[in-house]
């Protein structure tokens, strides 16, 4: 039988509340031999370095200032003591014992860049929430590869850091674009995609997951997305729309199915949706001043411009 590689578990964490608790003991309690966790703590003021200290973590603090979605994962990469390093953030809870076994286990294909897991969404959540991890993650596996190095759409390079795993050395080698506000996950699977390694969605590593966003937040996080995405994916701002059309008809009819008393606030969330990301699409020609209004990451655009895209 293989020998199973090791694995650091790593957390960002920044005042992470009390469901916290829930998280630490799951990912304690896994079906593993050989891990370990690594808590990178942004400066937390609640308890949220005490508990992970309680359920084994290293606990390393950084300032806000030296946070990004990229750059505090690239740390943790070269902090870490496993042969690979499972993400994972705050909020998300693994599903069962065998998340960690599941999420590494692909690894052993050294095609495989990386790996990311299912996502379900916690029993409160929004009809809008349960139709995005509906549609998202489902409930059978993706490979996704190139046969050539011709254009990539937004679908390829699909990688989620909520629920990941890569081995240290290979994220050594080819570390997250730190300038990024975010989206760090899908610039980094589009280069090992023009590479010829693979990715894979694998569901059965699944974790609970889901947000609570109101208009402004919803308007706040797809500004971000749609700013960082412009500069990774070679989807035309055309067909870029296309695809987000053809979301939210499909989203209307299932949450008039499921729950149609929503729809008047679910037109008002997808009007923010849309116009986040049309202005994230045209944020280059805007004044930094104003991208830091419109933004959910405001401490992004207080970095030199050489150091934030």
């Amino acid at each position: 039988m293989p020998r199973l590689p090791s694995v650091t578990v790593f957390i960002p964490t920044r005042n992470a509340g009390a469901r916290f608790e829930q998280t630490m003991r799951r990912v304690a309690s896994q079906d593993y031999p050989r891990f370990n966790i690594l808590v990178i703590d942004t400066s937390s003021q609640d308890a949220t370095r005490d508990i992970a200290a309680r359920h084994g973590a290293k606990v390393h603090v950084i300032t806000q200032d030296e946070f990004s979605h990229g750059g505090t994962r690239n740390l943790a990469a070269r902090m870490a003591t496993g042969d690979v390093i499972a993400f994972l953030t705050q909020d998300a809870l693994p599903a069962s014992r065998e998340w960690l076994r599941n999420l590494v286990g692909p690894l052993a294909d050294l095609s495989v860049a990386g790996v990311f897991g299912g996502q379900r969404p916690y029993p409160d959540a929004s009809p809008m929430e349960r139709f995005f991890y509906r549609k998202r993650f489902p409930e059978t596996g993706k490979r996704r590869a190139l046969a050539s190095r011709g254009r990539i759409a937004l679908d390829d390079i699909f990688f989620s850091n909520v629920n990941s795993a890569i081995t240290q050395k290979l994220l050594l080698e080819e570390p997250f674009e730190e300038r990024l506000i975010m989206s760090e996950d899908q610039e980094w699977a589009k280069r090992m995609l023009l590479k010829g390694y693979a990715t894979l969605y694998e569901p059965s590593a699944a974790v609970i997951h889901s947000h609570y966003y109101s208009l402004r937040s919803a308007f706040t996080r797809y500004f971000d997305s749609a700013y960082s995405l412009m500069q990774i994916t070679d989807d035309s701002f055309r067909s870029f729309t296309r695809q987000g059309v053809s979301y939210t008809l499909e989203e209307i009819r299932w949450v008039a199915r499921e729950k149609p008393l929503v729809i008047p606030y679910l037109l008002c969330y997808d009007f923010s949706k849309m116009a986040g990301t049309f202005l994230g699409r045209h944020g280059r020609s805007l004044p930094r001043s104003l991208c830091r209004q419109l933004s959910m990451h405001s401490y992004h655009w207080k970095r030199p411009p050489e150091l934030a895209h």
